[in-house]
């Protein structure tokens, strides 16, 4: 097992997020690249995408995590 020290570790700064619900998943995922673009978030700048509900008849929700550093 390798061993990370803090020397070696990666360290993100300034993490940053948006988020979008709507009742449809084609709005809210419409919705989540709208305000990556108004965010001005690059290629390779995003760390994660998610996307959920809280039920079955709950608004689609989408989260996105990104790092322009």
């Amino acid at each position: 097992m390798k061993e990370t020290t803090e020397d070696s570790s990666l360290k993100l700064t300034n993490v940053e997020f948006v988020e979008s619900r709507a009742k449809s998943w084609d709005e809210a995922a419409n919705e989540i690249i709208s305000q990556l673009k108004k965010a001005e978030v690059q290629r390779g700048q995003i760390l994660s995408i998610d996307a959920h509900n809280n039920g079955p008849d709950e608004e689609a929700i989408f989260s996105a995590h990104y790092c322009k550093a």
